[in-house]
C-alpha cells in the first residue's frame, strides 16, 4: 500500500514538475537577437548600435516614462511604410524597443524579413529598462 502511494505521489510531483516548466517564460537569447536591458545598455554604451529604434505609438513615446537616449519613433502601425527612410541601416545594428516587448518582436521580424541584417530586439521592452533602473530621456 505504501509503494502506491509513493508511486502517486511521485506522479503529482511529475506533474508539477511539466506544468511549472511549460509556464516557464523563456529567458533572452542573443542569440535570437533578444537582449536583457543589461546587455542592451552595454551595446549602446559602447557605441555598438548604430539606431535605436522606437515602435511605440507617439504618445507613448512622449509619455512620463520617455524614451531612450537617441531613439527614432516610427509606430508599428507605420513600420511598412517607414522603411525607405531606414533603409540606410539595412547592413547596421538596429536595436527595437516597445513597451514591454510584443510590438517589438514583430516590428523585428518586419525588418528581418524586409532584409536587415541586425536587428536586435529589446526583452521586456522599456517597461522592463525602467524597472531595472535605467535612464530614459523626455
Amino acid at each position: 500500500m505504501k509503494l502506491k502511494h509513493l508511486a502517486f505521489a511521485l506522479t503529482g510531483l511529475f506533474a508539477l514538475a511539466v506544468v511549472g516548466l511549460s509556464l516557464q517564460v523563456s529567458a533572452p537569447d542573443a542569440a535570437e537577437g533578444l537582449l536583457t536591458p543589461a546587455q542592451a545598455r552595454e551595446l549602446l554604451q559602447s557605441g555598438k548600435v548604430d539606431l535605436v529604434l522606437d515602435v511605440r505609438t507617439p504618445q507613448e513615446y512622449h509619455s512620463a516614462g520617455g524614451h531612450l537616449q537617441g531613439a527614432v519613433l516610427s509606430p508599428i502601425q507605420t513600420l511598412d511604410y517607414n522603411l525607405a527612410q531606414l533603409a540606410p541601416y539595412k547592413n547596421k545594428t538596429v536595436l527595437v524597443y516597445c513597451e514591454a516587448g510584443v510590438r517589438s518582436s514583430q516590428a523585428a521580424r518586419i525588418l528581418r524579413d524586409k532584409g536587415f541584417t541586425d536587428v536586435l530586439d529589446l526583452y521586456g521592452g522599456i517597461g522592463q529598462w525602467i524597472n531595472e533602473g535605467y535612464p530614459t530621456v523626455r
